[in-house]
């Protein structure tokens, strides 16, 4: 299970000006899973199966401008950026033969 989210609090308040109390915010979350998952240049009889992937975690922003008078003040930009990657109960097999992954369980919290 990929869980994605990406969430932003904030606020610009008093900072009279020209361009003054900007708040920018770009959270990106961007889960990748890979489980259970077989490559095989010979294969026979290796599953990998059963396993538990789980991604839930997030990318979160809050902030604030204020009391910032004048040109271009007080300006505030955040970006924060979560990759979390699983990769897990699988097989890289180049001649394989009864070689199961099975039951594991990865998670990012």
């Amino acid at each position: 299970m990929a869980a994605a989210d990406a969430g932003a609090q904030g606020s610009s308040a008093d900072s009279p000006g020209v361009l003054a109390g900007g708040t920018t915010q770009i959270p990106v979350n961007v889960p990748v899973n890979m489980c259970n998952g077989t490559v095989n240049v010979i294969g026979l009889l290796n599953p990998a199966f059963g396993g538990t992937c789980t991604n839930d975690a997030d990318a979160s922003a809050r902030g604030s401008s204020a009391d910032s008078p004048g040109v271009l003040a007080g300006g505030t930009t955040q970006i924060p950026v979560n990759v979390p990657v699983n990769m897990c109960n699988g097989t890289v097999n180049v001649i394989g033969l009864l070689n199961p992954a099975f039951g594991g369980t990865c998670t990012n919290n």
